[in-house]
């Protein structure tokens, strides 16, 4: 509502000036008047209220997102008035928080090439960011943040599975509204960032999100969006005709992800439509250098397979039921309750290593079950503005080598290996893992991930536990040195899932490890105690969940 009261006083301010005479006063200076009084008021009064824009946090959390960043932002354009100086505060305000705070936070996150805040949430917030630098450009003021802001939708091209699906990274929401085999959509954020860089890129994945059958045969009329909130007059003002789509097979196989957050995804090849059935294998290495806490997850050290299926998994659902009534404590999400805070956002839910430290105290919100993952920076408090992330702890890796290679385009091998020390506490001395990618270029067996640990524990005694989460149960091999993961299930219209990952054990040695399949009714989600954390997909949701 702010955002339309903004473009109609914005576009009808001189109406009444400009009138013919003898024609009615339509926006008068009492309408006027009325607005900028009945706005300011509501200002004062929503969750994120005026107050806000200039004390609140800039790098996570409701005021990082269109409520400041385009709704006051647009309004405090809108009632600019040098003759009018109380007036002016509400723009004065919002910039103060966008050039002192959001800025200098974006400019660092950025470098990353992609969102901070994950997958779901990434682009939830990096659309209120998109919104701030359209209108600031409009105002002759371009460049509001820095040049890797146009990167930052990359991870999407990226972790784009052929199932329609994305990786997950982070609080996933989608899975709420697009049932299997759809097509993730992220229209306004693409729509916005398309045309503010100039990317034909992100106008081809523009334009399969626009066009949302997709040109599948029995591909359903409309698939819904997330954030889809830019109607026809807005799309018609922000777009370049003149601008060429360029396609996705352009773009080398492989991409690094660096500092602050230091991941890479690396892919088979690309597909423009729903295929469960494709040879695309993709997988995701990542060392998470900078942990921005919120709706980002404890999974420094993660890998995510997917082949014909999603078969090395992060595990958990974030808005789910968990009283078994399709409510929790009278709210839909699950963020801070049992299952999000004990499970889904800790590393147990991840591919990663824990170290089960008996005395290891766990806090997030409130003291959490200790379930041997890495440790909330600050208490997993959210940090306000840059210097909080530079000097409170927030660093939880360091990554140490990359390459991709031997040709950049169609790499045989992405590479990438992280110290991840910092991402626990005091229980773990030192901790490398590396990762390297394999492109065997078939369609049998399309790739192999190695992945290699060295950990030293500040007591020998400590329980390590190397994790990895499937959809489905494994197959142990009789001599146990192999397990098996099957994926099967049914994707929409488009046929089944029919992935297999093949993994060996190498080391330790047999006779030094204990292999476990923890798992099935009663211990979906299981912590390190025998305790499940229960949670299932809202009935409304049709979508798999892992």
């Amino acid at each position: 509502m702010l955002f339309g009261v903004a473009a109609v006083y914005d576009w009808c301010y001189g109406i009444d000036a400009n009138r013919p005479s003898g024609e009615p006063e339509i926006f008068n200076e009492n309408a006027k008047s009325i607005f900028r009084t009945r706005v300011m008021d509501l200002c004062g009064k929503l969750e994120i209220a005026i107050p806000d824009a200039q004390t609140g946090g800039a790098v996570t959390g409701h005021s990082c997102e269109n409520s400041i960043l385009r709704n006051m932002l647009g309004i405090g354009i809108s009632f600019w008035d040098p003759d009018n100086a109380p007036d002016d505060q509400l723009y004065g305000k919002v910039m103060s928080l966008i050039a002192g705070k959001v800025k200098p936070a974006r400019d660092f996150a950025y470098s990353a090439g992609m969102h901070y805040q994950g997958t779901d949430y990434g682009q939830g917030r990096h659309v209120g960011e998109l919104w701030s630098a359209w209108l600031l450009s409009r105002m002759g003021h371009n460049g509001l943040f820095s040049e890797d802001m146009k990167d930052v939708l990359y991870w999407q091209l990226y972790a784009r599975r052929p199932d329609g699906q994305m990786l997950r990274d982070g609080d996933i929401y989608t899975s709420n509204w697009v049932d299997p085999g759809q097509w993730w959509l992220y229209r306004d954020c693409f729509l916005l960032s398309t045309f503010l860089h100039e990317d034909g890129f992100l106008l081809d994945e523009l334009m399969r999100q626009r066009d949302s059958a997709l040109a599948i045969p029995g591909a359903p009329a409309e698939v819904p969006s997330c954030i889809n909130e830019i109607g026809p007059v807005m799309e018609l003002i922000m777009r370049d005709p003149n601008l060429d789509s360029m396609p996705h097979s352009g773009l080398p196989l492989s991409r690094y992800f660096p500092y602050p957050i230091g991941t890479m995804i690396a892919r088979t090849g690309w597909d423009d439509h729903v295929d469960p059935q494709s040879d695309t294998a993709v997988v995701e290495m990542k060392v998470g250098c900078v942990k921005f806490n919120n709706h980002m997850h404890l999974d420094s050290g993660a890998f995510q397979i997917y082949y014909r299926g999603a078969l090395a998994i992060d595990s958990g659902i974030y808005q789910g039921d968990e009283n078994g009534d399709g409510r929790i404590d009278g709210e839909t999400e699950g963020y801070g309750r049992v299952h999000d805070g004990n499970y889904y956002k800790q590393t147990i839910a991840h591919n990663c290593m824990l170290v089960y430290d008996p005395d290891e105290p766990v806090i997030w919100h409130s003291r959490r079950d200790n379930n041997g993952g890495q440790r909330w920076p600050n208490l997993g408090r959210e940090p306000d503005d840059l210097e909080v992330i530079q000097t409170q702890g927030y660093t939880s890796g360091e990554v140490l080598a990359h390459a991709i290679g031997p040709d950049l385009q169609t790499p045989e091998f992405t590479h990438i290996k992280g110290d991840l020390t910092q991402a626990y506490s005091s229980k773990v001395s030192a901790y490398q893992r590396s990762f390297v990618f394999l492109n065997l270029g078939q369609s049998t067996v399309p790739a192999v991930l190695l992945v290699y640990d060295w950990m030293t524990t500040s007591d020998p005694g400590f329980d390590k536990y190397w994790l990895c989460h499937a959809m489905q149960e494994p197959v142990l091999s009789p001599d146990g040195k192999q397990f098996t993961i099957n994926r099967s299930g049914v994707v929409g219209k488009y046929g089944s899932y029919s992935g297999k990952l093949v993994t060996s054990m190498i080391l330790p040695e047999a006779e030094r490890r204990i292999v476990e399949m923890v798992g099935g009714p009663g211990r979906e989600f299981e912590g390190l105690g025998g305790v499940n954390y229960p949670t299932r997909p809202l009935e409304s949701i049709q979508t798999e969940e892992p």
